[in-house]
């Protein structure tokens, strides 16, 4: 059985390779998403940044609780708070990592 929903959302752990001195720290954070209809999501060129930000601002729906800020205090989900992250490069990557990776592996098992 299948169930149909009209706006479908899931939450999926981001794994950000963050550079340190000699080489990465893995980093994560949940993220909430939402499955961007495909022709909203063919508007964007994913081999650009502006097409793959553009794609992410309207995929991410939300942060979890583990995202936090230098001191360890938990970072409520804004928009300000998304399109900065957007702007971190390996943010950025892994962001769009996971979501292609769910909705791809979703659409391969459909």
């Amino acid at each position: 059985m299948f169930t149909v929903i009209k706006e479908r959302k899931f939450t999926h752990k981001v794994e950000v390779m963050v550079p340190v001195d000699g080489g990465f720290d893995p980093q994560t954070f949940d993220c909430q998403f939402r499955v961007v209809p495909a022709d909203q999501a063919e508007e964007h060129d994913l081999r650009t940044g502006e097409g793959t930000v553009g794609l992410l601002k309207l995929a991410i729906v939300g942060f979890g609780e583990d995202l936090v800020d230098e001191v360890g205090k938990s970072l409520p989900y804004s928009d300000a708070l998304r399109d900065a992250m957007l702007e971190d490069y390996p943010i950025r990557k892994g962001l769009i990592g996971t979501y292609l990776a769910a909705v791809t592996k979703a659409r391969l098992g459909n």
